[in-house]
């Protein structure tokens, strides 16, 4: 079993565990957030249990972000994805702002990345050289799985009296990316370019962008406790 399973199925089994039991103690004040950073904007809402312990859940957009760039020899129009729900359980050991941060994340991240032939500038795929048309195409997407744990630090959302308050995070969302590729220059280069080289191509994209295993969340913002 991976890293990434066995850390899901404790959270699965700890956050319930967890939430039922600090609902029998006496409820503090919660708070409403707003965070600006990785991955994107995020808007939440904070529940203090007690003076160690805390639930809070967000969710988080970045929109739509689009940019060329090279991979492999090949240039890209990338377009990056990502939505974002959370739970988290905050455990604040010195009882004051500091806090370490566990849950689990349900995502909708993806990279695709298109590839940008013009009919004229030659390009490698494996081992041979050709000059795609316009009409060619060797497309990637990176996808991130739909759950992942969520580790980290942060600051912030602890008891204290009502009013504006100062939040940060530092954490990594934990899952592997998996890279597909679609193409179609095999059936137009019929002896030029064969499956043996889209294969040894995805394993160079694979190589290059496709061994991510972490999202990484790095963000500040203010919250308002009632």
């Amino acid at each position: 079993m991976t890293l990434t399973r066995r850390l899901t199925l404790a959270l699965i089994v700890t956050l319930p565990t967890l939430a039922a039991g600090l609902s029998t103690t006496t409820a503090h004040a919660g708070e409403s957030y707003a965070n600006v950073g990785v991955p994107g904007v995020m808007l939440g809402y904070a529940h203090t249990v007690n003076s160690q312990w805390g639930l809070r859940g967000d969710v988080a957009t970045l929109g739509s972000l689009n940019r060329q760039f090279t991979e492999s020899g090949i240039t890209y129009q990338g377009t990056i994805k990502a939505q974002r729900l959370v739970l988290f359980a905050d455990y604040f050991p010195m009882q004051g702002g500091f806090r370490l941060s566990t849950g689990l994340t349900f995502n909708r991240t993806r990279l695709s990345l298109k590839s940008q032939f013009d009919g004229t500038t030659p390009v490698t795929v494996g081992s041979q050289t050709l000059v795609p048309t316009a009409a060619d195409y060797f497309n990637a997407e990176l996808k991130f799985p739909r759950v992942m744990p969520y580790l980290g630090v942060g600051w912030g959302h602890q008891a204290r009296e009502q009013g504006l308050g100062f939040v940060a995070d530092l954490g990594v969302m934990i899952g592997k990316a998996k890279l597909t590729t679609t193409q179609n220059v095999v059936a137009n280069h019929p002896g030029v370019v064969t499956q043996a080289d889209v294969d040894a191509q995805t394993q160079k994209l694979r190589d290059d962008v496709g061994d991510i295993r972490f999202i990484p969340q790095l963000s500040v913002g203010v919250s308002y406790r009632y």
